[in-house]
């Protein structure tokens, strides 16, 4: 499920490719279109309009804005959308349209989001934050944080809190638990659905999850926060299944730089277990085995292919790909002119250009200077 393309990138071509090969079913939806799951549980569908379209930064600004409903209880997603797409939100929407219990919060918790006037009529109890660890681009915005303290709402951040689990009436089974999840997901733009599937650096860790659980009942919402211990379990029986995931993660020693590949399960891992599987890869670690998700560990006395720079020339942004024998190659002319550029931005690009390792932090810069 996406929302309409304003321009064709080449992420979103890729994207339409992999979902072809699998046979999955793209749909395109639009402002104004209700998305039923089952009886009381549903979404609308807020953002992007069908016959408009936000030049501005358009890949952000015209991302999927969901409600998703169900009795009493509401959750707004709002993927990557900027100040002037919630404006144009804002004028379109002046009634209780907007208003949810819980808000993912705009683009990591960037400045270029959450402005006060669309957080008053979303007036969450509960913020949802997805931003990565230590992220150079120092999200999410602590002008932003302190906008939603000053509100009492109360903020939950995968940086500090881990995988955030979300439950809507305790007594339900998991399957709205795991819906809600999976729409987290979803409403990341293009480019961040890319940088998944695509190898890119990722760091992985070990946290315990938060769970939010949401009683819900038909005069009030009561809410309450449990933390809970991951329960371990014996791997022993457990077998493959033949929609897992299966992770290369690679470790280039001369570099130090870990690159996870996401590969297609191949068909004779189907229904093999841990020690299975390690016969199966002899040269590789498997150092994580689960039903759903498989990884293996190597390490290579090399070094990656996603050392990359990014330098101006001729008034552009050229971006270099430092191969494996150490010399620089154009990986890429982009039409993005420097006059956007900050004075900071300029001057780390000086001399031998601005050093980037792997492509998601590639992608987020140039989205970025774009």
């Amino acid at each position: 499920m996406i929302g309409k393309q304003s321009e064709e990138s080449d992420n979103y071509k890729k994207l339409v490719k992999i979902a072809k090969e699998k046979k999955i079913i793209i749909n395109t939806v639009n402002a104004g279109e209700k998305l039923e799951i089952e009886k009381e549980l549903y979404f609308d569908v807020l953002w992007p309009e069908k016959e408009k379209n936000v030049a501005e930064n358009s890949i952000n600004n015209n991302s999927l804005v969901l409600k998703l409903n169900y009795k009493q209880f509401d959750i707004l997603f709002t993927g990557d959308i900027e100040k002037v797409a919630e404006e144009e939100i804002i004028k379109k929407y002046k009634n209780n349209e907007l208003k949810a219990n819980i808000l993912k919060v705009a683009h990591h918790g960037s400045k270029t989001s959450s402005i006060e006037k669309f957080i008053d009529l979303v007036s969450p109890q509960i913020a949802l934050i997805g931003v990565g660890e230590n992220n150079k681009f120092n999200h999410p915005n602590e002008e932003v944080i302190d906008r939603l303290e000053k509100k009492s709402i109360k903020i939950y951040r995968t940086d500090k809190n881990g995988e955030i689990s979300l439950k809507i009436n305790k007594y339900k089974k998991t399957a709205i638990a795991l819906l809600i999840v999976m729409l987290l997901l979803l409403c990341l733009t293009i480019y961040s659905i890319y940088a998944i599937l695509s190898s890119g650096e990722s760091k992985e860790e070990e946290n315990d999850n938060i769970v939010i659980s949401e009683k819900v009942e038909d005069e009030c919402t009561e809410e309450y926060i449990e933390n809970e211990t991951a329960k371990t379990t014996s791997i022993t029986e457990e077998k493959v299944s033949a929609n897992a995931i299966l992770i290369l993660k690679k470790y280039y020693t001369k570099c130090e730089h870990t690159i996870n590949e996401y590969v297609e399960l191949p068909k004779e891992l189907v229904n093999l277990n841990k020690e299975e599987v390690e016969k199966q890869y002899p040269e590789w670690k498997v150092i994580g085995f689960s039903p759903e998700k498989i990884t293996l560990y190597k390490e290579f006395d090399d070094i990656c292919g996603e050392h990359f720079k990014i330098k101006v020339e001729d008034g552009k942004i050229v971006i270099y790909l430092t191969n494996k024998q150490g010399i620089d190659e154009v990986y890429l002319k982009t039409n993005i002119s420097s006059e956007y550029l900050t004075e900071t931005d300029l001057i780390n690009m000086e001399d031998d250009g601005l050093e980037i390792y792997g492509k998601e932090e590639l992608n987020k810069i140039i989205e970025d200077f774009e």
